[in-house]
């Protein structure tokens, strides 16, 4: 697996599963990808709406947006140089994948707090966009 594909890989778990901080109105521990949501959420309001609060929680909301995945990416590009350590491809790959994987796994648990959630404020990966 080349080094790309292995930060690309690690970084697609980490968008969809790895619990951020965020703040939109509510300190929330979610996935970056529930902050896109909720971002767009805000943001359309904002657009239809208008108004300095919606254009201050969308604007909140974006710049954490891209800093988060930014800070994601760079931890993507860390661990992957720290795998590239791993003198065999096959040994870099199983890694790699037990990482992606137990990312993922974790998510399954109850592991994110969610105040904006309308059913819970505990959640794992399949109830968050419930």
């Amino acid at each position: 697996m080349s080094p790309k594909t292995t930060r690309w890989l690690l970084f697609a778990a980490a968008l969809l599963a790895a619990p951020i901080p965020f703040y939109l109105g509510e300190p929330e521990l979610a996935p970056l990808l529930r902050l896109a949501f909720l971002s767009a959420l805000v943001t359309s309001v904002f657009a239809v709406e208008g108004g300095a609060t919606a254009g201050a929680l969308a604007g909140i909301a974006l710049v954490q947006v891209v800093v988060w995945a930014g800070l994601l990416f760079l931890a993507a590009a860390g661990v992957t140089r720290g795998l590239a350590r791993i003198s065999t491809d096959r040994a870099r790959a199983a890694m790699t994948a037990a990482l992606a994987i137990g990312l993922l796994g974790a998510s399954l648990s109850d592991i994110y707090d969610t105040p904006l959630s309308s059913t819970r404020a505990r959640s794992n990966l399949f109830q968050l966009f419930e």
